[in-house]
């Protein structure tokens, strides 16, 4: 089931590429003193990048995925 779903959600990979590269950013901020992020703000950075690659990919599907639809 979730590799028929990797098949179609083609931007998910950036997506997730995008909230570890947030996640590592929040956690050299806190731990070098330089800022805090809340946590419900966190949460909702990640959740939007999650969704929004899952938007994405229904929107934009690969080039492959668009020539087996025709």
């Amino acid at each position: 089931m979730l590799s028929a779903a990797a098949k179609y959600l083609v931007h998910l990979e950036k997506a997730v590429a995008l909230v570890l590269v947030f996640i590592a950013a929040k956690l050299a901020g806190s731990a070098f003193g330089l800022f805090t992020i809340n946590h419900l703000i966190s949460l909702a950075v990640v959740l939007g990048l999650i969704a929004g690659g899952v938007i994405i990919s229904l929107i934009f599907p690969s080039k492959k995925e668009k020539e087996r639809l025709v």
